[in-house]
C-alpha cells in the first residue's frame, strides 16, 4: 500500500516495474504502471491522499523524501530540474486522461 485515502504521504514514488490500483471509496479509478509517479498530487500539495494506491502484482519503485529532494535540489541541480520536468509531464498526462474520461458520456437508447 503506497497511499491510504485520507492519509498523509511523506514520500514521492516512481513505479519502476509492476502495476498499482488507484481506488477511491473502494472503487478502482485507474491502474498505473511502469514510469508513473504515485501520490504526486498529495506529496506536492501536502494535502491528504485522495485515494488508496496499492500494488496489484509484484512491483519495484524508487522513492524520495522531501529532505532527499531538497538535498538533490541543492547538490545536483541539473538532475533535480530534469526530475521536475518528468514529474510535470506525468501530472499533465494524468490530468488530460482524467479530463478525457470526464467528457466521455455513456449514451443508452431509450427502451
Amino acid at each position: 500500500m503506497f497511499c491510504k485515502e485520507g492519509g498523509n504521504l511523506d514520500r514521492l514514488y516512481l513505479l519502476v516495474r509492476g502495476k498499482v490500483s488507484v481506488s477511491k471509496g473502494g472503487q478502482e479509478v485507474v491502474q498505473l504502471g511502469s514510469g508513473d509517479f504515485i501520490g504526486e498530487k498529495s506529496f506536492l500539495s501536502g494535502q491528504p491522499c485522495l485515494a488508496d494506491v496499492q500494488a496489484i502484482c509484484e512491483a519495484s519503485w524508487l522513492s524520495w523524501s522531501s529532505a532527499h529532494l531538497e538535498n538533490l535540489k541543492r547538490g545536483q541541480q541539473d538532475l533535480y530540474i530534469k526530475m521536475q520536468s518528468v514529474l510535470g509531464v506525468d501530472v499533465i498526462r494524468k490530468l488530460q486522461k482524467q479530463t478525457e474520461s470526464n467528457r466521455t458520456v455513456a449514451v443508452t437508447p431509450d427502451t
